[in-house]
């Protein structure tokens, strides 16, 4: 097994901050950074991030994949994080990426 550092959560979120300081609009910071929330299990803090990256990029797959994903496994707005994964599969029906993520949800029908 490959150690980890002991700071790597807060050394990459930092990483990001910095960027998004300077940048706060930037599309792969914001993906970055909402992928180590999601990572991190800090979905809330995920979704915050994703509503951003939706506010600039309304047609972001990830966005709607991510954010919906943040939504169920956080159990927050369950009806809008199904909404979401409705949306990313529409957005991008043929990609293998975002129906493995669906896939999980799903197989244990929340609606």
């Amino acid at each position: 097994m490959t150690p980890v550092h002991p700071d790597a959560e807060s050394i990459i979120l930092a990483g990001y901050a910095a960027r998004l300081e300077t940048a706060p609009d930037d599309i792969t910071a914001l993906v970055g950074v909402s992928f180590a929330r999601w990572a991190y299990f800090d979905y809330l803090g995920a979704i915050n991030v994703l509503d951003h990256l939706l506010d600039i990029d309304p047609a972001n797959p990830y966005g709607y994949l991510f954010r919906g994903s943040s939504r169920l496994l956080k159990g927050h707005t369950v009806n809008a994080g199904v909404a979401d994964l409705d949306y990313a599969i529409a957005l991008a029906p043929d990609s293998p990426d975002v129906r493995y993520i669906v896939a999980p949800f799903r197989s244990h029908r929340l609606d």
